[in-house]
């Protein structure tokens, strides 16, 4: 993992992780229980207030355990309320009054909606200028004959109801339709919204930004990952997992499996920035025939060039040439409508022309 991808993984920035391993006195490792060990110091640290070297003891019992327990297929079962066997006790005083208990199917669950977000999901902070790919002549052709293949895709495809490219969505759209259902508060992004917009491109996962401030919201969009399994991407699919509003709420982005396609959810987004943010640059719902808002093309290409991505530039070429076609469709739109209200004046007939011998003659 790179360092952005491994501060992802832990849940802290990167200079929190340089200085607690400088503290503790820890490697320089970036794999994946590494991550867990420091994302379970990081938030007994800051959330609970535990001393740095106390939570980096609290880590290790708990790790150490839930190695022990890998072979426990109870520890698997997906319920409701935590069982005894997924309840770790680390810490009680003297007088037996006070408790510190880890959950740790819990625990284990954040840790790989983390570090699947961190592998599988774009980095949201992306500065400077965006790479330059060198991509070999013959590779270069072929995508640009593929570019034009797909324009003339993308100008049949203009004409069509969003309703009509819904239903192309195939899985992923009913996936977005039961978030709607459910009373979830987001906003479409990503290649989905392209295609909801006219792209012809088929989105591999369907991208949302959800509103995370409102409990609400949170906990209808844990009832819909429930109800279609979702997991971790790029986890074993055999275990259950269980969500509720605090583990959905408690992370900035999610990449998820479910049973009818793949589910990337975020909370914030560069350009459009968060849910609140986003409202006045989404198309309305109600004027394209959609039961959610879907964010605007100049908004979209905006984000999809600060991604600066080589997968995302042949998607970006399609947003361009939609947004050309679309503003000729507005401006032969607007001739008509000249043209109705108020038509241009028959042109006079041009004056007689004399003949060669008037000419002269004058």
């Amino acid at each position: 993992m790179t360092p952005a991808q491994f501060a992802l993984a832990v849940g802290a920035d990167q200079m929190w992780i340089r200085n607690a391993r400088r503290l503790l006195g820890r490697p320089a490792q970036r794999d994946t229980f590494e991550a867990q060990w420091l994302g379970i110091v990081h938030d007994l640290q800051l959330s609970l207030g535990v001393a740095l070297a106390d939570a980096a003891r609290i880590a290790d019992r708990v790790l150490d355990a839930q190695t022990d327990a890998q072979a426990d297929a109870q520890t698997d079962a997906p319920t409701d309320a935590p069982t005894d066997a997924d309840l770790l006790e680390v810490g009680v005083d003297a007088s037996a009054s006070i408790r510190l208990v880890v959950d740790r199917a819990r625990l284990r669950t954040l840790h790989e909606l983390r570090l699947a977000g961190a592998l599988h999901l774009p980095s949201l902070d992306h500065r400077g200028r965006p790479a330059t790919s060198h991509r070999p002549i013959v590779a270069e052709l072929e995508r640009r004959v593929r570019r034009n293949a797909d324009v003339h895709r993308l100008l049949r495809n203009v004409g069509r109801p969003p309703a009509a490219r819904l239903a192309d969505l195939g899985s992923l759209g009913e996936l977005l339709v039961a978030l709607a259902c459910a009373g979830v508060r987001f906003i479409v992004i990503g290649e989905a919204a392209g295609a909801l917009l006219g792209t012809v491109r088929q989105p591999a996962a369907a991208d949302v930004l959800h509103d995370a401030g409102l409990p609400t919201s949170l906990a209808a969009l844990a009832r819909v990952l429930n109800e279609h399994h979702a997991c971790p991407r790029g986890t074993r699919e055999d275990r259950l997992r269980h969500f509720d509003a605090a583990m959905v709420g408690a992370l900035p982005a999610l990449a998820l499996d479910t049973d009818l396609g793949s589910l990337n959810v975020w909370t914030r987004v560069h350009v459009v920035g968060g849910y609140a943010g986003s409202q006045e640059l989404a198309i309305d719902a109600a004027e394209r025939g959609l039961p959610f808002p879907v964010l605007g093309l100049s908004s979209l290409i905006d984000m999809q060039r600060r991604n600066g991505r080589a997968m995302d530039k042949d998607l970006l070429f399609e947003l361009r040439q939609l947004e050309i076609e679309r503003r000729r469709i507005a401006r032969l739109e607007r001739y008509r409508r000249s043209l109705a209200t108020d038509p241009p004046p028959r042109p006079s007939p041009p004056p007689p022309s004399r003949s060669t011998r008037d000419r002269f003659r004058g």
